[in-house]
């Protein structure tokens, strides 16, 4: 079982800007917790893309172009902190949200959630969690929580395998017709 070890918020604000905190909250048969996004940066102005950064994720994440990567001021993850159940395993987890505090709205046009999992220092397990809108307000008018939906995908070492497994099945003579001769 992974324990969940490291966070990525992937966030862009589309026209709206807001000086209210912003929470991403994740919620499972072992409790839930949120994550306060705030960092010493004016974090949520019009057109920021920035990823924030829960201890270090692995390195075959890739922050996406244009994003800036920020540190929340408390980034702790890890179990032993308040508010940390150190029974959290990253399969348990049933539910992703961002929330608001009240006050102006906020307009997403961006926001993925990826929760790694491992134990003894080693990441073995990813589930990502996007909007799924293209665009998308929370705000008193729309409501200051929104859901997101998880992304199903392989592990990366598991599609790799898939990759070079089909690669294998391939015979290249029978889809070309003939070996091609070095004459």
């Amino acid at each position: 079982m992974s324990a969940i070890v490291s966070m990525a918020v992937e966030l862009a604000v589309k026209d709206d800007s807001t000086d209210d905190s912003i929470y991403i909250g994740l919620y499972g048969s072992s409790g839930g917790r949120e994550f306060n996004l705030n960092s010493q940066l004016n974090d949520y102005e019009r057109g920021t893309k920035r990823v924030y950064v829960f201890n270090d994720p692995p390195s075959y994440y890739r922050v996406p172009l244009f994003f800036e990567t920020v540190r929340p001021l408390d980034e702790r993850l890890g179990a032993g902190y308040p508010g940390n159940n150190q029974n959290w395993v990253l399969a348990d987890i049933e539910h992703v949200y961002i929330r608001k505090e009240k006050g102006n709205g906020l307009g997403i046009n961006h926001l993925i959630v990826h929760l790694f999992g491992g134990s003894q220092g080693r990441i073995s397990a990813h589930r990502t969690f996007e909007m799924v809108n293209l665009i998308s307000y929370v705000s008193n008018e729309s409501g200051l929580q929104l859901w997101l939906k998880e992304e199903i995908t392989l592990p990366i070492a598991m599609q790799v395998a898939s990759i070079l497994e089909d690669r294998e099945k391939i015979n290249f003579d029978k889809i070309i017709g003939a070996k091609c001769s070095t004459n």
